[in-house]
């Protein structure tokens, strides 16, 4: 199993701000052509309008879950 590279530092998340945007109901995607080649790296943010640290937690394990099973 692959890991996927993520986001970490507040200054990578803050790089997407000029990203493109796809809403929908449930989540915002934010896409940026990265400068180097690789594989993808995904960035996850759970705010607290969905919930405090248990809904965020359990919302962010879904998504990373979603994620690797759908990247290759």
């Amino acid at each position: 199993m692959n890991d996927i590279e993520t986001l970490k530092k507040r200054s990578e998340f803050l790089a997407l701000r000029s990203a493109k945007r796809f809403h929908s109901k449930s989540f915002s995607l934010q896409t940026l052509k990265r400068q180097t080649s690789g594989d993808p790296r995904v960035g996850y943010t759970v705010t607290t309008k969905k919930g405090h640290a248990v809904v965020g937690n359990r919302t962010t394990r879904r998504l990373r879950e979603e994620v690797r099973e759908t990247l290759p």
